[in-house]
């Protein structure tokens, strides 16, 4: 038994998971936050692009 418990608390597999879904978390949080603050200056400059390039 003690030897079981030794090898869980060694096993790092859900750490990692757990690691990578809390990064996974934070960069959508940061990609929302970016595309909230800056999405009329992005849109506003694709058109631009569109409309110089002759495609809109």
């Amino acid at each position: 038994m003690y030897q079981q418990i030794k090898r869980f608390l060694k096993d790092q597999k859900g750490q990692d998971f757990a690691e990578y879904a809390i990064l996974l978390g934070a960069l959508a949080a940061a990609a929302g936050i970016i595309i909230s603050q800056f999405g009329p200056q992005l849109e506003s400059l694709w058109n631009r692009a569109v409309a110089v390039l002759g495609g809109g």
